[in-house]
């Protein structure tokens, strides 16, 4: 394809990319506004929350494998398997979930469609960027998909405030949403097919530290997810409609701060924005450890905690874009993300179970004593990366 037609069809597929992302943020960072309430709705403890987090993580452990049989496809077709994924966990968690146990096959279910999702959209997002913009090209992806939950949250929010809609509604209008998704990513050409059929498991000594990257922020994630939410939930009893307004500040301040997280990648380096996330994330920990009350104050003080947490999630860019500059050729990048993502939720799916036992028997500060041991873990580990200059290389291909 000559180079006029190769622009054209990047143009387009970055446009229909877009907007695939923004029906999924929609769908996506609703149900994660609200997740935690749903559980909370079948009345589990704090050990029951914690063992919940292995089944919703397996599928993340398993990514490398399931990526590995679906490689052939190509990303943009393996997106639209994700969402029919997606699709079909929500409609399960809304209309057949008569037990706890059921919803929990729903759950892995939905799950494996959004875990598959986060090594495809880092590889086409990072085929569509121009050189040495890939961090800024990501950021304004996650920033049309934290657009459009906001939008989502909005219109949830005002579902369970005026109409009484509930968990149901809210399920059917993401699944909605996601089989829009289906349609505008079906829609996308792929540019270049990869070189292998299949792709396996990914180990080599020159991306053990993106592993262990990846690992400690399996651990530092879960915080984020499990025990934030459950500390406002539990302690300070925040309702459904409680999380989705602090989703949704989250997503206003996402709709400014991930750009500018894209270009400060692209800027300062991926060492230096993954030191400072270490950092912040330390600061926000022992917020969390200083809690002494259930005031006002010091609920305002947990939920800016919150926020700060999910606005750091979207540093984590950095350990893509950071793989992408070292892989060996370009058919390492999506298998090294995939082995990556699963290492991470390797350990996601026992540090839950372990945070919840330590809460029962400890009491909630001490599970955030150790998120604070991760934070700096985290910090040495982006120290010892290397300062690569701004990268050279000619953009993946989707």
């Amino acid at each position: 394809m000559h180079d006029e037609g190769m622009l054209e069809l990047r143009k387009r597929n970055t446009y229909l990319f877009a907007v695939a992302t923004a029906f999924i943020g929609f769908a996506f960072a609703t149900v994660e506004h609200i997740i935690s309430n749903y559980y909370d709705s079948y009345g589990i403890t704090a050990v029951q929350r914690g063992w919940l987090e292995f089944p919703r993580e397996l599928p993340g452990m398993l990514l490398v494998f399931i990526s590995g049989l679906l490689y052939f496809l190509g990303s943009a077709k393996m997106g639209v398997i994700a969402m029919l994924l997606g699709v079909a966990g929500l409609l399960g968690l809304g209309f057949l979930t008569p037990s706890y146990y059921v919803m929990i096959l729903w759950l892995f279910l939905y799950n494996t469609g959004t875990h598959l999702w986060m090594p495809v959209k880092a590889e086409i997002g990072m085929s569509l960027a121009v050189e040495g913009k890939t961090g800024r090209q990501l950021g304004r992806f996650d920033m049309i998909y934290t657009f459009a939950g906001l939008v989502g949250g909005s219109l949830i929010y005002l579902g369970f405030k005026q109409f009484s809609m509930g968990y149901t509604g809210t399920f059917l209008i993401c699944a909605l949403s996601l089989i829009v998704a289906v349609f505008i990513l079906s829609k996308i050409k792929t540019i270049h097919k990869p070189e292998k059929e299949k792709i396996k498991l990914v180990f080599k000594k020159q991306y053990l530290l993106y592993y262990l990257m990846c690992m400690f922020n399996g651990a530092r994630k879960q915080i984020s997810i499990t025990f934030v939410p459950w500390l406002l939930i539990r302690i300070f009893h925040k309702t459904a409609d409680n999380m989705l307004l602090i989703g949704m500040a989250s997503s206003a301040l996402g709709i400014v701060v991930y750009p500018l997280i894209g270009r400060a990648i692209d800027r300062f380096g991926e060492k230096k924005v993954l030191a400072v996330e270490a950092l912040l994330l330390a600061v926000a920990c022992i917020a969390y450890i200083a809690v002494n009350s259930t005031s006002s104050l010091v609920s305002t003080m947990v939920i800016a905690g919150c926020i700060l947490d999910r606005m750091l999630t979207y540093a984590g860019n950095a350990r893509s874009t950071y793989i992408k500059k070292i892989a060996e050729t370009q058919d390492d990048v999506l298998p090294t993300i995939s082995t990556g993502i699963s290492l991470d939720h390797l350990v996601s799916m026992t540090i839950p179970a372990l945070g919840g036992y330590i809460w029962e028997a400890y009491g909630y500060r001490y599970v955030f004593v150790g998120a604070l041991l991760i934070a700096i873990i985290n910090f040495i580990l982006a120290n010892k990366m290397k300062s690569i200059p701004i990268e050279k290389q000619e953009s993946l291909s989707l």
